[in-house]
């Protein structure tokens, strides 16, 4: 079960339930792999339309957006490098190999980038106590920030 404080999430993948958890070591080995974190949300978030605070899944359909958006193998390797580990006390130990996440990624399509630019932004946005799915009306002097 994820823990919004720790900016988990739980995604649906393939019908499997996995656990995304940025750790130290979780990002690390994500950043050393496919690139880093500022640069994986700026690269997922074009094309990215949002609506009431939700990816609008409608703009993810459209032809610009696909082609915009990175190739599903760099999305297999974020959730699986992120994936919280079976055992705490060892972190390279997953649930799922490199290989059934790209599996379960191709089986699912262009659809699962939607869950992990929600995952990009939640572990970017620093306020681990805010939901970002959910939009809040800023008063004039936080715009002005």
């Amino acid at each position: 079960m994820e823990n919004k404080y720790r900016n988990e999430m739980e995604i649906s993948l393939g019908g499997e339930k996995i656990l995304l958890r940025p750790t130290f070591e979780n990002i690390a080995a994500m950043e050393s792999n496919v690139g880093s974190v500022a640069w994986l949300t700026w690269r997922y978030s074009r094309g990215v339309r949002f609506k009431d605070g939700k990816v609008d899944k409608s703009t993810m359909a459209s032809e610009a957006a696909i082609k915009a958006l990175p190739a599903l193998s760099e999305t297999a390797q974020i959730i699986y490098y992120n994936q919280a580990a079976l055992n705490p006390n060892d972190p390279t130990q997953k649930k799922f190999s490199l290989e059934e996440i790209w599996a379960l990624v191709m089986g699912e399509g262009a659809k699962i980038t939607s869950q992990v630019v929600i995952y990009l932004g939640r572990i970017t946005a620093g306020n681990k106590s805010e939901d970002i799915t959910e939009l809040k009306d800023l008063t004039e002097a936080e715009k002005k920030s």
